[in-house]
């Protein structure tokens, strides 16, 4: 493939059901890096809990945010496109792979609106105001009314900040370059019952292999759970559970039933995706890395930069 035009090949699937495996195997054929398409694995101490992949030097967008920054999905495209950018300069193929669909779209097709940059200052200040006047007040004060937005949404201090945040940052049209690429992407499935009892069986793993010491040392460290990184999915119930608040069991039963929900959330967000090549998630990774290659060589020469 060295003298074909390069390709971004993305992963996609629901949490659990294999993607990271078989990225890294399709990377090792190609020779390329991998992009991290998950919102809660670019944050430092989040380990365990993200199932974060071992193979570290062969991801990019891993590790690189404190759990109390805030990552959107401006500062991923921009992050992303640059990288693309620079494999795609020295014909080089470069992998995307992770549960964030949204991160994946915007990645990889030709318009999006995304949020601007987050403000730290702005943050800061709404969430003093929230606090300091209450929070119909505040709502009030920006011209929101309470037949606008639900009750529930208002009297949660971090969604309203976010939203009201959302309204005064402009969101940003941007078109993705347009790259001699190919652009191409990939969605593992797993029959349903399947993929519950792999994540049922993960998240009892996750906790053996050190998770709640994970949260412990987050906690160490001054954690809440209006960090950013805290809102992964697990991390608010084993502070719970740490706090005495609920038992390690109930944590774990509850930890699972959130994953479950969420991978049909992401499942029934990707049926939605356009352009996806689905593959059984049964098989090896070597042999659905030969299958995604055997679909990579069929569409060499046949784009032209702006997707399939």
């Amino acid at each position: 493939m060295a003298n074909d035009i390069p390709s971004a090949i993305a992963v996609m699937g629901p949490t659990a059901v294999g993607k990271s495996a078989v990225a890294e195997h399709l990377a090792r054929a190609l020779g390329c890096r991998i992009v991290n398409a998950d919102a809660f694995q670019v944050y430092r101490g989040l380990d365990v809990g993200t199932n974060k992949p071992g193979a570290a030097e062969m991801y990019a967008l891993l590790d690189i945010l404190e759990p109390w920054e805030s990552f959107s999905l401006g500062q991923f495209v921009e992050l992303a496109e640059g990288m693309l950018a620079n494999e795609f300069a020295s014909g080089r193929n470069i992998i995307v792979a992770g549960g964030t669909g949204l991160y994946v779209r915007a990645l990889f097709e030709g318009y999006t609106e995304i949020a601007g940059k987050p403000d730290p200052d702005l943050r800061a200040k709404l969430v003093e105001e929230y606090h300091d006047l209450g929070p119909e007040a505040f709502a009030k004060s920006y011209g929101i009314g309470p037949e606008t937005v639900p009750r529930s949404t208002i009297l949660n201090s971090r969604h309203f900040v976010r939203l009201v945040e959302r309204r005064l940052v402009p969101a940003i049209h941007r078109s993705r370059p347009q790259f001699n690429a190919r652009f191409l992407k990939f969605g593992l499935e797993l029959d349903k019952r399947e993929l519950d009892e792999r994540i049922n069986a993960r998240v009892v793993s996750m906790v053996q292999n050190g998770w709640l010491e994970e949260v412990s040392a987050l906690r160490a460290r001054g954690a809440s759970k209006d960090w950013p990184g805290m809102r992964a999915i697990g991390y608010c119930l084993l502070l719970d559970c740490l706090n005495e608040e609920i038992s390690l069991d109930k944590a774990i039963e509850g930890i699972q039933a959130q994953t479950r929900r969420y991978a049909k959330r992401q499942m029934t967000w990707l049926r939605r995706e356009p352009n996806v090549h689905w593959l059984d998630a049964n098989k090896a990774p070597a042999e659905l890395t030969e299958e995604i290659l055997s679909v990579v060589q069929l569409k060499q020469g046949g784009c032209d930069g702006k997707g399939d």
